[in-house]
């Protein structure tokens, strides 16, 4: 059955279909190999998306909503499949799909371009000016709790993307949106984000930029020292 759906005229006509069409089936894709049995192997699971992303027009890609694009940016990063027509087609449309995306949607491609090393100056660029935004106060959907959750994720995730990129000309901008949020007077930081912003605080010490003091003042002391101690149990500093 699985098969059947996934034959090479099947992924074609989702090709040809519509953007929502093409991102539910790399998301599908992505969960068939998760979790301890998994339906297809990460290799089978890259296979098929390579095939589907294949058969994509890559014109009609700027008329896809912002949703699915970075969905399907999401799941090329989990896959790590790095399909750089489809990247370069979704990069070169943010201008017109970016201003549409919420905190979450930012932080997933973000977080496909540092699991991908997909290296693009401009589109940070992009990126961090969309977070800027998305710090001012505006009527949004869900709790106070959730929306401020998701910018503090999405601050922590831009940050260490731009660590993991190397992208030092960036760590100005990166470090402006820590202290626009003010972290400082935000306790109920995820020990994730935590974590994420122990590794750029490190990393600014490390090459001495800016000014050389990292995070200091813009987070508490004890916000570090938990961070650190995350970072530690985590490991691997280049995981996200």
């Amino acid at each position: 059955m699985l098969q059947r759906l996934l034959a090479p005229q099947m992924l074609t006509m989702v090709a040809e279909g519509t953007g929502q069409d093409a991102s539910n089936v790399l998301v599908a894709l992505n969960r068939m190999c998760m979790g301890s049995s998994p339906l297809l192997s990460v290799a089978a699971a890259q296979a098929y998306a390579g095939q589907l992303l294949a058969g994509v027009n890559l014109n009609r890609v700027p008329s896809w909503e912002s949703q699915q694009i970075n969905n399907s940016l999401w799941a090329l990063g989990e896959l790590q499949l790095k399909d750089n027509r489809f990247i370069r087609a979704a990069v070169a449309a943010a201008p017109k799909w970016l201003p549409n995306t919420n905190p979450r949607q930012v932080s997933q491609a973000a977080t496909a371009c540092a699991q991908l090393q997909y290296r693009d100056e401009h589109f940070m660029e992009l990126l961090l000016q969309r977070a800027q935004q998305l710090l001012q106060p505006s009527r949004s959907k869900g709790s106070r709790s959730q929306v401020e959750a998701d910018k503090a994720s999405l601050i922590a995730q831009l940050s260490i993307s731009v660590v993991l990129l190397d992208m030092r000309r960036y760590a100005g901008a990166a470090r402006k949106l820590v202290a626009d949020f003010n972290f400082v007077e935000q306790s109920g930081t995820h020990p994730s984000n935590l974590r994420r912003l122990w590794l750029f605080h490190s990393w600014l010490l490390e090459h001495q930029l800016l000014d050389g003091k990292g995070l200091a003042g813009l987070v508490t002391k004890q916000q570090l020292q938990q961070g650190a101690k995350e970072a530690a149990e985590w490991g691997d500093k280049t995981r996200l």
